[in-house]
């Protein structure tokens, strides 16, 4: 036999794949779905079921509206305690320039004047690894807070999200009917406040972009739930009244619940479990 063909046969030989233990699995991405719930403690968010002993009036609501939008949405990675950011799936009606709207209501029941889609995750991939934790923001960023509705792209095209360019859209809407008391409708609208434009161009500023920062180190993207509890959000919150702001010798009403208006006693519970106080520490959302 040759030479040159021996030694072609032994480097052959000598040269073997890995056993398939110890070859790398790890895909280069992994697809990821996160599961957001909305719940009166044990029950579920839903426009056809009226939910009783909520807030200090313990009184019994219908749901009317619940939506709000999420971004900068991450998974915590297990080995080095980065956020890994989820890129979002493309081509959704829900999710674009990092953004993800999440709507409970259905359009029907007590919520007529919604919208008949519904969606209640967030969609996307991330690099292949080990995952425990999760961190996201509710609210619209600064960047694409304060242009026109017809300007807007998904998912920020909904009308019934808009307040205007300079306030820009509700981060965060719950509709609820009181049925006792004096107050036909009790919302939780927040959004950015006092922003600040010169009559011609865009906003510059806004006092307080009431965007929140939540983050969790225990979640197990294939097998856990965010859950946002309404009943704790407004456990302190008297859905039956209205409050009543001082002013000079008199006084004036307040906007219905809580619209973010700083002022408005209504608002102060709200804050404390939305994460708008910084004293306060909010467990309105838990994963579970």
């Amino acid at each position: 036999m040759p030479r040159l063909l021996v030694l072609v046969l032994v480097l052959a030989a000598c040269h073997k794949e890995p056993p398939p233990d110890k070859q790398d699995t790890a895909p280069e991405s992994r697809d990821v779905s996160i599961q957001f719930r909305a719940m009166f403690d044990k029950i579920p968010f839903e426009c056809r079921t009226q939910v009783s002993e909520i807030g200090l009036s313990v009184t019994t609501v219908r749901p009317t509206d619940m939506r709000l939008f999420v971004h900068d949405v991450a998974l915590i990675d297990a080995n080095t305690g980065d956020a890994v950011p989820v890129e979002l799936t493309a081509g959704s009606p829900w999710s674009g320039d990092g953004l993800t709207l999440l709507d409970f209501e259905s359009g029907d029941g007590f919520c007529e004047g919604g919208t008949p889609g519904m969606n209640d995750v967030v969609v996307g991939t991330v690099p292949g690894g080990a995952y425990d934790g999760v961190t996201f923001k509710i609210g619209v960023p600064f960047a694409f807070d304060h242009q026109t509705l017809e300007a807007a792209a998904p998912p920020l095209d909904v009308a019934g999200m808009f307040v205007n360019p300079i306030t820009g859209w509700q981060h965060f809407q719950l509709g609820l009917s009181p049925t006792s008391g004096g107050q036909t409708t009790w919302p939780v609208q927040i959004h950015a406040v006092n922003c600040v434009h010169d009559g011609t161009g865009p906003v510059t500023s806004c006092a307080a972009d009431n965007v929140t920062t939540w983050t969790f180190s225990h979640f197990a993207p294939d097998d856990d739930t965010i859950d946002m509890d309404l009943s704790t959000l407004l456990k302190t919150s008297d859905l039956t009244r209205n409050a009543v702001v001082a002013s000079g010798g008199g006084g004036y009403d307040t906007p219905k619940g809580c619209q973010s208006d700083p002022n408005d006693t209504d608002c102060q519970p709200v804050f404390n479990q939305f994460g708008l106080n910084p004293l306060a520490t909010p467990t309105f959302i838990q994963v579970n």
